[in-house]
């Protein structure tokens, strides 16, 4: 994310070095939509003081089995 903890010198995306945006484009994120467990909502609240600016998901293996992560920044 341009201006983030990261990158406080970029200030938007077309400032990003060609060999960032060349990476970017050969590994998208999110190719194809990933629904919850149920396909239902993790996460429902209106009218909040915050929104998320952003938005990541890993997959992690633990003694008891393979987990994914939502991690959400606001």
């Amino acid at each position: 994310c341009p201006g983030g903890a990261f990158t406080p010198h970029i200030q938007n995306t077309k400032e990003f070095p060609d060999d960032v945006v060349t990476f970017v484009r050969n590994h998208p994120v999110m190719f194809n939509p990933i629904y919850p467990v149920g396909r239902k909502p993790l996460v429902v609240r209106t009218h909040a003081d915050y929104k998320y600016t952003s938005i990541a998901v890993d997959q992690v293996t633990a003694a008891d089995g393979h987990y994914q992560v939502l991690f959400l920044g606001t």
